[in-house]
């Protein structure tokens, strides 16, 4: 199974355009832009990967929640999201807590999910703790978010 680890703020929409999206501030939040969960949907139709979420919005909601969330943003494929990765840190580092967090879910994953994972990328825009992944860590611009070239360039890697 192919899985992403996926963030959303600075990735479904962007930093730059914070001050524009103001009202649709949820739950300190800003809204996920519609043009990039098209790029998501591209990403998932031609991957056939999974979701696993590793965004702060997972925190206090369950993997339905998320689902319900992307899918009213436009998300057509919210059955793929199917974990969320610990909201707890991992030893007495917070700054690498989510490269541990996904560490983490990839092992327990494999045991309590029954999950073989084949391959996986993360895509994040703030790059602590996850640098160490080499190419399975994709840095998305949190300025911009997800843009057409780095959809393209998730498929190719998680295609080859």
């Amino acid at each position: 199974m192919k899985i992403i680890f996926l963030d959303f703020d600075g990735v479904l929409n962007s930093y730059s355009d914070r001050p524009k999206v103001a009202p649709f501030v949820i739950n300190g939040h800003i809204g996920l832009y519609p043009e990039k969960i098209d790029l998501l949907n591209k990403i998932i139709a031609e991957t056939k990967a999974s979701i696993v979420v590793s965004s702060a919005w997972r925190g206090g909601r369950s993997v339905n929640d998320l689902q319900i969330i992307l899918a009213d943003a436009g998300f057509k494929y919210s059955q793929s999201v199917i974990g969320k990765t610990s909201t707890h840190y991992i030893g007495n580092f917070p700054q690498l807590a989510r490269g541990l967090q996904i560490s983490d879910w990839i092992t327990n994953g494999k045991s309590l999910y029954n999950i073989k994972v084949d391959d996986f990328i993360v895509i994040d825009d703030e790059s602590s703790g996850l640098t160490e992944l080499g190419e399975l860590f994709f840095q998305i611009n949190g300025q911009t978010g997800l843009t057409l070239e780095d959809a393209e360039e998730i498929i190719k890697r998680l295609n080859s």
